[in-house]
């Protein structure tokens, strides 16, 4: 059985090549975003091509809301 959490959750990962990292993210069944970090702008290309999900950032952390009294 398999059970979705309904709330924010982070699970970092470090793969050692872009195919372990795209078969890593892709056999995640509840994947919705992926931040990846690189100084490559191929590697990040490619990576943005080929992951399967809506949200995708690349060197960028995800913006959160801050409500302020």
């Amino acid at each position: 059985m398999n059970t979705e959490i309904l709330g924010s959750v982070a699970c970092i990962m470090k793969a050692d090549n872009l195919d372990e990292t795209l078969d890593l993210i892709n056999s995640i069944s509840y994947g919705q975003a992926a931040f990846v970090f690189t100084s490559s702008g191929k590697w990040a290309r490619e990576f943005d091509n080929n992951v399967g999900l809506g949200d995708v950032r690349i060197n960028t952390g995800l913006a959160v809301l801050v409500g302020f009294l």
